[in-house]
């Protein structure tokens, strides 16, 4: 595989994914989806993806990759078929939890093949494949409000399709083996990895960051869509602003792939949660479409930064690549699980726009978390070993 192909495979991945979580949500509510009903999609979705996560990125350092990425994706692509047959928000919640399932044994299991011995190369496709999934995401959300007009039973059918075809791309290029990135194209680092367990901190710090911005955009795309039509927003333009939160991701995906200065460091982590915060509050206060726009492209900063970090230190932090990759994205369904679940809770029992204060609450609490990450540790790492 060239690095081309970290970038083309999660493009149509997420491009599928996204497009459809957005018809997903609008098809709901065409069938009286209540605001807590919503949540639980999210939250189907988030479970077995938790969990699937957590098992396969341990199998995949046991197991052949091939084997698993195509359980994944053959399951994910009928999910989007049966949706196509679906009449109730209850049948399409109880697909969500074979879609989590499916997308569980791909996401892991494609981010081992990232790994190479020097940075510099991790580095440069970890920059293909973010920037990948995020256009994809972008893509996605971007197109998925006006595909409704498509029909969304049609939708759901051309997205298994291109799930399926996606595939087939994977199994040939697979097959040809994986080429290294040239020495010329990686980047140079003047200064020698940390001990493991300084190294550990920094993906502890990451680990939590990771969980608390992802918790906030499960809580944003569940609910957002929900706040925009009852302001008055056509469906199209919800599909636009929840895309900028990609783009903002995506412009940080594009600096981070291009230097090496991030890497072991707390402090840009910080930085870029309180820019994501900031975003939140935004999105709680606004009341228009450019309020609304500029929160998302914030939250997206931060995205960006705790999503590389996670990922970074989950491939260069420890030996077990898989078991790493597969806590980073866990992480991920977990927030999915929570996210969209209190969210709804808090917008039906309170007030719509309360899923947005509560993901502020998130980041926030989260940030204290990693204080005291870097304290415990670094009091233990002043402890004399013996």
């Amino acid at each position: 595989m060239a690095t081309y192909d970290f970038f083309l495979i999660p493009f149509l991945m997420d491009a599928s994914m996204a497009s459809g979580a957005i018809v997903l949500n609008l098809f709901a509510q065409n069938l009286g989806a209540t605001p807590f009903q919503l949540g639980m999609l999210g939250f189907s979705w988030g479970l077995p993806y938790s969990v699937g996560a957590f098992l396969s990125g341990r199998l995949a350092d046991r197991l052949p990759r091939r084997l698993l990425l195509t359980f994944g994706l053959l399951l994910y692509s009928g999910v989007m078929f049966g949706y196509s047959f679906c009449g109730s928000v209850g049948q399409l919640i109880a697909l969500g939890f074979l879609s989590g399932l499916g997308s569980s044994f791909f996401w892991p299991v494609f981010e081992t093949l990232l790994h190479e011995e020097d940075l510099g190369g991790t580095n440069r496709r970890m920059g293909a494949f973010n920037m990948g999934w995020t256009l994809g995401i972008t893509t996605g959300s971007a197109s998925g409000g006006y595909l409704m007009a498509l029909g969304p039973r049609t939708v759901f059918r051309v997205l298994g399709t291109l799930v399926l075809a996606n595939l087939t791309y994977l199994l040939v290029r697979s097959s040809m083996g994986t080429r290294k990135v040239a020495e010329t194209d990686t980047l140079p680092r003047d200064d020698p990895l940390p001990p493991l367990k300084e190294r550990l901190k920094f993906l502890y710090v990451a680990w939590v960051a990771n969980f608390v911005m992802f918790f906030s955009r499960a809580a944003t795309t569940s609910m957002f869509p929900k706040v925009a039509r009852v302001e008055g927003i056509p469906d199209g333009t919800i599909g636009l602003v929840l895309s900028l939160i990609n783009v903002g991701q995506g412009l940080v995906f594009i600096v981070l792939s291009r230097t090496s200065s991030w890497h072991y460091r707390a402090a840009p982590i910080f930085v870029f949660e309180g820019v994501a915060l900031a975003g939140m509050l935004l999105l709680g206060f606004g009341r228009n479409e450019p309020a609304y726009a500029a929160g998302m492209l914030l939250q997206g900063f931060g995205m960006g930064m705790a999503y590389s970090s996670s990922l970074f230190y989950a491939l260069s932090a420890t030996e077990s690549k898989g078991a790493s990759t597969g806590v980073h994205e866990m992480l991920v369904g977990s927030a999915f699980v929570s996210g969209p679940l209190l969210a709804g809770l808090v917008a039906q029992k309170v007030f719509l726009k309360a899923a947005f204060y509560l993901a502020s609450s998130a980041i926030f609490l989260g940030s204290l978390v990693q204080l005291a990450v870097i304290l415990l540790l670094r009091e233990k790492l002043a402890e004399p070993e013996g």
